[in-house]
Order: C-alpha cells, then sequence, then structure tokens
C-alpha cells in the first residue's frame, strides 16, 4: 500500500522551505489507518521578501480498493517487446486519462515478462509524460525507482514500479505511462509488455525513430491512486512572519480518511523566503473499529 507508518515518521521533519521560487509543497504521505487522532506541527524560522505568506493545511484520502485502474486491464494475447530491434519499440507506452477529482499515484504496475537471457544487472525505468497529440510529449513528470531485469519472470505478471514521491496530476487529463531499458536491443533476450486487442482505441504507442500509436492494442496496466481532499478544520494560521511557536492542528481519524499529508502554499512578492519545518508529532495509536 502506498504511504508510510505514521509510527516510523513521529517527531521527524516532513518539509523545508529554504528557499522560495517554491510555489507550493506537498509532505510525504503518512498511512494512518490505525491510528485514532494525529497531531501535525508546523513551525517558521526565518521569512523575508514583500508581503510573503505562507498556507499550511492537511488533505486526506480513502484507500484505495487494493488497485484503481490507470486504464481497465483486461487480459490479453498479444506480446509487445520492448527494444527488439536497433530502431524499434525502443520506448513503449500506454495512455490513460485520470478522473475528474485529484489524482495522485504512487505505484504503477505492467503486465510484464522476460525472454531469453538478458545481461545481468540492466534495468527498465518508468516515466510519466504528458501528452501532445495522443504521443508521449517526452518530458517526464515524474520518474519511477528502476526495476532491475533480473527481477522480471519468465511468465507474464504485474511488475510494480514506485514513485519515491507520490505524483499529483491533473484531473481528467491525458498522460503516458512510458518504458525504457537499457539493455542491448534483441527479439529474442528481451522484456515484453502484454496488451489487449481492441477495434479502436487503444492506448499503445511505440517509439523507433519518432512516436506512433497502435489503436487497436490496450497495454496492461494497473496504478495505485489516492484522491485528495482538504480536512475541515484542519488548517495552520496564514504565516506573514517569523514565527518560533509551534502552532498544532490535530486530526481526528474517527471522521477523516486514513491517508494524510501537509500541504503549504506560498504567496508574496520578490521572491518570499521561509525556513519551515513541518512536524508529524504522532497521536493514539489504536486500530479503529
Amino acid at each position: 500500500m502506498p504511504g508510510s507508518d505514521l509510527a516510523s515518521v513521529m517527531d521527524t521533519q516532513l518539509a523545508v522551505v529554504p528557499a522560495a521560487k517554491t510555489a507550493s509543497l506537498v509532505g510525504r504521505i503518512l498511512d494512518a489507518r490505525n491510528f485514532r487522532r494525529v497531531i501535525f506541527q508546523q513551525q517558521c524560522g526565518v521569512v523575508s521578501g514583500t508581503n510573503p505568506t505562507w498556507d499550511g493545511k492537511i488533505q486526506a484520502s480513502p484507500a484505495p480498493a487494493e488497485t484503481v485502474d490507470c486504464q481497465q486491464m483486461t487480459p490479453g494475447t498479444t506480446e509487445n517487446i520492448l527494444r527488439d530491434g536497433a530502431a524499434s519499440n525502443l520506448e513503449l507506452a500506454a495512455a490513460f486519462t485520470t478522473g475528474a477529482g485529484g489524482n495522485t499515484i504512487r505505484e504503477v504496475k505492467l503486465m510484464l515478462k522476460k525472454i531469453g537471457t538478458v545481461v545481468s544487472g540492466k534495468v527498465l525505468t518508468l516515466e510519466i509524460q504528458g501528452d501532445t497529440t495522443g504521443s508521449p510529449d517526452g518530458t517526464a513528470v515524474q520518474t519511477a525507482d528502476s526495476v532491475e531485469t533480473d527481477d522480471v519472470g519468465s511468465g507474464f505478471e504485474l511488475v510494480t514500479f514506485t514513485f519515491k514521491d507520490p505524483i499529483d496530476l491533473t484531473a481528467a487529463t491525458k498522460y503516458h505511462a512510458v518504458l525504457g531499458g537499457d539493455y542491448a536491443t534483441s527479439a529474442v533476450n528481451a522484456v515484453v509488455w502484454r496488451s489487449f486487442t481492441v477495434a479502436s482505441g487503444g492506448n499503445l504507442s511505440y517509439y523507433d525513430a519518432a512516436w506512433a500509436q497502435t489503436a487497436t492494442e490496450d497495454l496492461e496496466i494497473q496504478g495505485l491512486e489516492l484522491v485528495f481532499a482538504d480536512v475541515s478544520g484542519a488548517t495552520f494560521t496564514q504565516i506573514t512572519a517569523s514565527n518560533p511557536d509551534a502552532e498544532e492542528v490535530s486530526v481526528d481519524r474517527k471522521v477523516v480518511e486514513p491517508y494524510l499529508r501537509y500541504v503549504g502554499t506560498i504567496g508574496g512578492t520578490v521572491t518570499p523566503t521561509f525556513n519551515l519545518s513541518v512536524v508529524s508529532i504522532g497521536g493514539e495509536k489504536k486500530v479503529l473499529p
């Protein structure tokens, strides 16, 4: 599941903004499923700039129902070989469109297998990219931790790519999950991504000398998706000057969803600067009934 156990982040710094040019800050996600109450603490040291403001708040998300599909996954039979030639399938990409609400993705899972023998120590990479005329736009919104090809089995299975910092994606917007690798090109010693054949509207793109789409294939992809919303009453007093006294906000887990995060927004002119610390100092660790 996404997030961190709250016990492991008690009394630890979650966010520091030592320099401005930062419009907003999203803290790490806390898994508070086993807590009755969580207390967040905000403290600010140095503040400079013209009319500087910092607004901090807490957001919460329900737990995903195991996985929420980025694209509806149907078992297929088509095998798409990644890097099967010097100028063929150098990258593969699956398009998906976010829902109407806020979308925060922690993990993406692809249906992969390995064929033949790939040299040990090679890796797979996964980026989330924006869209341009139906193809990936070449700019990574975020890159997942790489996966070693040694860890991909010879039979199809969901392989997980994890983003250290969960990605906040724009609602109702098209993106692409772009898969690459660093092993030598080969049609017999490679990684394969499975897809399902459809009449139209498939999500598959492939990169040879340029990106092209295959409208009759749906690559199998899933994502762990969290949907955050502001917690009523869990808002800090706006910071406009240095404040050595910490402020606390309490979140009652009896009425608030289990995944929590701190969000701060900066304002002002002439490059406002904040030296800010945000700390989770925990609460009652009791399993909710």
